[in-house]
């Protein structure tokens, strides 16, 4: 039952966006309308600038950290440690208070694997960052963590469902980036550093 009711509480602070909050009160603007049309931190930075987008990356990450920790701290078994962790990222791509419109869950995913194994979260990275540095796409660089990932938790010889979660949450963030993979082939994808521009009156230039 504990269980049960730690998932519930996953799923609806998933389904509070950073990035949604972050442009409705500090700029008025719902970031959904605007940029990739997502709530997640890449398109709050390109919207918005580098203070929101850091702000954004910290608040829907700590999420899926604070519900693993929860979950560790219960001392839940692993299978329902790793369903709460795939109940956060849920609420984050598909939240309950927002028409079901949110994120792409990149940043939630990571808080989840801090707080699962902070050496798999820095190979991931590490390994995510080369084609960014590269290519200056970020979605490319989110796409490259997403497909190693599940590797990278065999690698470090972690539990049988902590590999599940990886699998899981690396399907779900390569159907997330579907779009992006999309412009990426046709050549349209924003690099790092391009942004788009809103004017006084909140209107996307």
């Amino acid at each position: 039952m504990l269980s049960f009711f730690l998932m519930i509480f996953a799923y609806l602070l998933g389904s509070i966006p950073g990035g949604y909050i972050i442009g409705k009160y500090i700029h008025g603007i719902d970031i959904r309308e605007y940029g990739s049309k997502n709530a997640g931190a890449t398109n709050v930075l390109r919207t918005l600038g580098k203070k929101e987008g850091f702000l954004t990356l910290i608040f829907d990450g700590f999420k899926g950290y604070i519900v693993i920790k929860i979950a560790l701290l219960l001392g839940l078994d692993d299978l329902f440690v790793i369903l709460s962790g795939l109940a956060v990222i849920i609420g984050h791509n598909w939240p309950i208070f927002f028409q079901f419109k949110g994120g792409r869950g990149i940043a939630t995913s990571i808080g989840i694997l801090i707080g699962l194994s902070w050496q798999v979260f820095v190979t991931v990275v590490v390994i995510g960052l080369i084609p960014v540095v590269i290519t200056k796409y970020v979605s490319l660089g989110s796409i490259t963590g997403a497909v190693v990932l599940p590797w990278v938790m065999l690698l470090f010889g972690n539990p049988f469902w902590y590999l599940v979660f990886a699998l899981a949450m690396s399907i779900m963030a390569i159907i997330r980036h579907i779009s992006n993979i999309k412009r990426l082939i046709q050549g349209t994808e924003r690099k790092l550093g391009e942004k788009y521009e809103i004017s006084k009156s909140g209107r996307e230039k």
